[in-house]
């Protein structure tokens, strides 16, 4: 009865194709992480973009033309004149 077993260039040879194997793979997931990364960055500024466009628009559409007697403007009569006192958040 002969015992049959792995030679040592069989154990060897499976190896490395093993670690070729893991390295395409660890490549791929780590490809996956930094590009998943990067979407959230995007993201996320996409957002305050959007944010600061809705509160651009809302503070715009909140504008009025104040006149009243002995307040004069320079400039077109359909003109707006835009001041802000403080920080938008």
């Amino acid at each position: 009865m002969k015992k049959r077993a792995f030679t040592l260039v069989e154990v060897m040879v499976a190896m490395a194709i093993f670690l070729i194997i893991s390295g395409i793979v660890m490549t791929v997931i780590v490809a996956g992480f930094r590009s998943f990364n990067q979407g959230q960055k995007i993201a996320q500024r996409e957002q305050r973009k959007r944010f600061v466009f809705f509160r651009l628009g809302k503070e715009l559409s909140s504008l009025t033309r104040i006149s009243y007697p002995g307040n004069y403007f320079e400039g077109e009569e359909n003109s707006f004149f835009l001041c802000t006192a403080g920080r938008i958040a």
